[in-house]
């Protein structure tokens, strides 16, 4: 890293290279054009790590206590942050007097102050402008009050008619004048009771009801899904080629390289698991979501010729897309067995689920917001929401089940979900 005389970046978001090396994004606050990439074991040289903020002053490195952090797998966030939505082209971005600008996903949310978490993309977000915004946010909460003139004035005129058809003339209201020098008259407000006695009571039809422009229309004609139902195979041509799942299938045909990404690099041979497939019926398009397990990285398969059933583990050939770091098998080349170490199955919904060995348990503290350890082949593990599920010193050694759960928008880590108990 280099210098302009003092620099302050944010520690963001742990990945891993496609040779195997762990690097941690550095992003430049004065300037978020400005980003590094260093060895996780360089920042720790300087006693500082994910989720921290790093003031570069002459070339020389300081830890610098800006605000609190909390970091959640290889993802640092920063939460409760107050910041004003604006729109940059009429493109909705959050702007704070701390961070960089961060995107906005409620495309309709108003204009206006917010309290929000916010954390670094996995690659930046382009603004018609050319801007790059490097932010999103999440857990939106509104600051500003409810403003009182957003009820429409009522018409009085078919009020006091229906009443004069009922009571007869009604008298004029009598305009009191403002006394010289003097307070003026509080006005009788429309949401309060009158407090004399002497007020004549008005019946009336009270507010209308304000209609907004995005709210949902009075019927019932929503469509009502059923959530993720189990796909019949249809053989429409040529049928898929099956992996059965935590099984060794024999191996048959070759195999049609999918799309995948672009902009990649040198291609690997490695090893994954399935973890998740969707099918696409009109166009015979099977993705295969994926754990690399030589890298400890999503990845996904995309092909016409094979079906491979979660808890398929294979070697397939891989590339890494530069500008956003995910991993794409182009080709699939072998069935594998299963690692030893590893075991799973699928849950009630049909998620997968593996146990695992952990070990270098680390306590939550400072900007780790939850308990961690480390299993092979899946890298960070983090401990899970229930008292079953919570890790101690104890846990090293142990065998845990573990399953891909979401943090943030876009965020997965492996969490603990059943701790499983020592056999003798």
């Amino acid at each position: 890293m280099t210098s302009l005389n003092q620099q302050t970046f944010f520690a963001s978001r742990r990945w891993i290279t496609h040779d195997g090396q762990v690097k941690i994004t550095l992003i430049c606050l004065e300037d978020t054009s400005r980003t590094d990439d260093v060895d996780e074991s360089n920042l720790k040289g300087h006693n500082c790590e994910l989720g921290e903020f790093i003031r570069l002053i002459n070339g020389k490195v300081e830890k610098t206590n800006f605000i609190k952090t909390d970091v959640v797998g290889n993802v640092a966030f920063v939460p409760n942050l107050r910041v004003k939505l604006e729109r940059i082209n009429g493109i909705p971005v959050f702007v704070s007097a701390l961070l960089p600008k961060a995107m906005c996903r409620d495309l309709n949310l108003p204009n206006g102050n917010y309290n929000v978490t916010m954390n670094s993309l996995m690659s930046p977000e382009k603004l018609p402008s050319g801007e790059l915004i490097h932010f999103e946010a999440t857990n939106v909460k509104s600051l500003d009050a409810p403003k009182l003139n957003d009820f429409p004035l009522i018409d009085l005129a078919p009020i006091r008619q229906n009443l004069g058809d009922l009571l007869g003339d009604l008298p004029a209201v009598p305009i009191l004048p403002t006394p010289v020098g003097g307070a003026r008259s509080r006005p009788v407000s429309r949401a309060s009771t009158a407090a004399s006695g002497d007020d004549e009571l008005v019946k009336g039809v009270g507010f209308q009801k304000k209609k907004y422009p995005n709210k949902k229309p009075k019927n019932n004609q929503g469509v009502v899904g059923k959530g993720f139902p189990v796909k019949k195979e249809e053989n429409q041509g040529k049928p898929p080629i099956v992996g059965a799942g935590f099984e060794v299938p024999k191996k048959e045909g070759n195999v049609i390289v999918g799309e995948g990404f672009v902009a990649t690099v040198k291609s690997q041979i490695l090893r994954g698991v399935v973890l998740s497939i969707t099918e696409n019926p009109k166009n015979g398009v099977n993705t295969h979501f994926l754990w690399i397990l030589d890298r400890q990285a999503e990845g996904r398969f995309v092909t016409k010729e094979y079906k491979l059933a979660p808890g398929h583990f294979f070697e397939g050939t891989f590339t890494q897309n530069n500008a956003n770091q995910k991993w794409n098998c182009e080709k699939y080349e072998k069935q594998v067995p299963k690692p030893a170490a590893i075991d799973g199955g699928l849950d009630y919904e049909g998620k997968i689920w593996f146990t695992v060995l952990i070990n270098q348990f680390q306590p939550a503290r400072g900007n780790r917001k939850v308990a961690e350890a480390t299993a092979k082949y899946f890298g960070t593990v983090l401990e899970g929401e229930l008292d079953g599920t919570k890790l101690t010193s104890s846990c090293n050694g142990k065998k845990v089940k573990i399953q891909r759960r979401g943090v943030g928008q876009k965020d997965y880590v492996w969490m603990v979900v059943e701790i499983l108990p020592t056999q003798a």
